[in-house]
């Protein structure tokens, strides 16, 4: 049975409205795309190989601060953003599907103007959106790095679950939804500080009209388990791909790597030991490391052939 779209509401404490005074303060800039405004940073050397980092469930562009700084040493230009209903990017009215998302990205290159994408990077629910580009859409990067990807569980998380329930959703998004997640913050790194630093991060932009509500849409629209079909298909592009997992990641367990291994067929993978589910943040200098070192055996598999 098909659900009806989830009701727009304003959860209790989104008091700010995402206007012009709260973005002028913030690092990056921000575009007009078709949906609405997208907060992103262009940052790196000019002449440098684009990355594009495609982000999770919640997470802003804040997120990938640690890492971009190690990737910036290393020559590369990276493109962050924050995805529609998340840090500083419009929230909009509408469901959350992987559709939403796909545009958002789509478009973000083209009115950036850049000639190519060059690698992209994707942690937990951006690997879908990843792979979707890729897979079903068209882009042609020259290599793929996925970060703890979410889609190969079969069970739907118990948010996941409630965000479905007619009347039950919209209840639990308005009154309880802020302080769930909040609460669960320290379950996606290991350490007490990054938990921290992760809560100043988010706690923010939670505050903005609209919040809840696209998480609850996105929980509704964005099929987050059972993506099996969508690992294969990204697997027989043969796009260099390198898979990187947290050993203690509690939100999508390590255990699933080896299925994703089956599918992918990446060149690389590895398991960053002590780091939950948010390498990046958790582990840059590591995933750095990981990043050049998979570069470099593409290139020379490539001199090879």
């Amino acid at each position: 049975m098909k659900l009806k779209p989830l009701s727009y509401f304003i959860a209790k404490g989104e008091t700010g409205k995402l206007v012009a005074q709260a973005r002028n303060r913030l690092q990056g800039d921000f575009v007009q795309l078709s949906r609405g405004v997208t907060h992103y940073q262009l940052a790196g050397p000019a002449n440098g190989e684009v990355v594009l980092l495609v982000p999770g469930l919640t997470i802003p562009l804040f997120y990938w601060d640690r890492f971009v700084t190690r990737l910036h040493e290393q020559g590369f230009r990276t493109l962050a953003y924050s995805a529609y209903g998340r840090g500083y990017s419009d929230r909009v009215q509408d469901a959350y599907g992987v559709g939403l998302f796909v545009q958002q990205s789509q478009e973000l290159v083209s009115a950036l103007g850049l000639a190519a994408v060059d690698h992209v990077i994707a942690t937990s629910m951006g690997a879908l959106i990843a792979m979707a580009l890729l897979a079903e859409h068209g882009l042609k990067p020259k290599t793929l790095t996925l970060v703890g990807p979410a889609g190969l569980t079969r069970k739907k998380a118990l948010a996941a679950r409630v965000a479905n329930i007619p009347i039950i959703a919209e209840r639990f998004g308005k009154h309880l939804a802020r302080q769930s997640i909040l609460s669960h913050i320290h379950h996606n790194v290991n350490t007490e500080a990054d938990a921290q630093y992760l809560k100043a991060m988010v706690s923010d932009a939670l505050g903005y009209e609209g919040t809840m509500y696209s998480l609850l849409s996105t929980l509704r629209n964005f099929s987050l388990i059972g993506q099996q079909a969508l690992f294969r298909d990204m697997g027989e592009l043969a796009i260099p791909t390198l898979l990187v997992w947290g050993a203690d990641d509690n939100i999508t367990p390590v255990v699933h790597m080896q299925e994703a291994k089956v599918l992918l067929k990446p060149m690389n993978a590895a398991v960053v030991r002590e780091c939950g589910h948010m390498a990046p943040l958790e582990r840059p200098d590591e995933l750095s490391q990981l990043f050049i070192q998979f570069l470099a055996q593409v290139r020379l598999s490539s001199h090879v052939l």
